[in-house]
């Protein structure tokens, strides 16, 4: 209330619910923005789309759920830069910092967009021709003409597809992880869908910090020794 400051940087967080549940009021969200809008950042909790297409095969319908993620959440980076440059910057952000948060699938989604920057890296298995995954890493999701760069991210309990496509001028990142994650991956290892159906081979918080740590890229590893999933919750 009264808050005349106008340049705060911006951090958007991804809720988590693995691409078939969870909202943007979920308990695994809305305390971390009101905890970064009291340190003086504002703080915006996102929905994007859900839904996974339950096959025989979930690798592929798993990895378009992300992309469908990925496109949704630079969509929401554009539309806050719009509303600096169309709206007299109602939020009072600093369009040039930022960021992107997420808990458990939210961590894929910022994961991905900060280190699948290249179309070559989408998996061959991807039917990128499938309803709603049009237009590339960037997406059809609306407000075109702005950038979706960020400049760092959060990674609470997510993984990556493959922690090969980090390099060392990538952004920087916070990760946090449970040691005895039953959901995601803690390392390298097989994700699976209510515990049971294997779905794809990912990379987790362990992973991705030993490839960071290999090619230098700034990044903060909190471990958290014998939790579960997403222990913030």
């Amino acid at each position: 209330a009264g808050d005349s400051y106008t340049s705060r940087p911006l951090v958007i967080v991804a809720h988590g619910g693995f691409f078939l549940s969870g909202s943007k009021t979920g308990p695994d969200v809305v305390p971390l923005c009101e905890s970064l809008a009291k340190m003086g950042y504002v703080a915006v909790s996102i929905e994007y789309r859900l839904g996974i297409n339950i096959t025989a095969d979930l690798s592929g319908p798993m990895t378009e759920a992300v992309m469908r993620g990925v496109q949704d959440g630079k969509a929401a980076v554009r539309y806050f830069r719009k509303t600096v440059a169309e709206n007299n910057n109602p939020h009072g952000i600093d369009p040039n910092q930022i960021y992107i948060a997420g808990s458990s699938a939210g961590g894929y989604i910022a994961l991905h967009m900060a280190y699948l920057d290249s179309e070559a890296e989408i998996p061959a298995y991807v039917n990128q021709s499938a309803t709603g995954l049009a237009g590339g890493l960037e997406g059809e999701s609306g407000n075109a003409g702005y950038s979706s760069g960020i400049n760092a991210i959060v990674n609470i309990c997510g993984a990556i597809g493959d922690s090969a496509w980090i390099s060392t001028d990538d952004e920087p990142a916070l990760l946090l992880h449970g040691t005895n994650d039953q959901t995601v991956p803690f390392g390298s290892a097989m994700q699976y869908a209510f515990g049971v159906a294997p779905v794809v081979e990912v990379d987790g918080s362990n992973s991705i910090n030993q490839k960071m740590d290999e090619v230098t890229v700034e990044h903060c590893f909190k471990i958290f020794n014998g939790a579960d999933h997403v222990p913030h919750v």
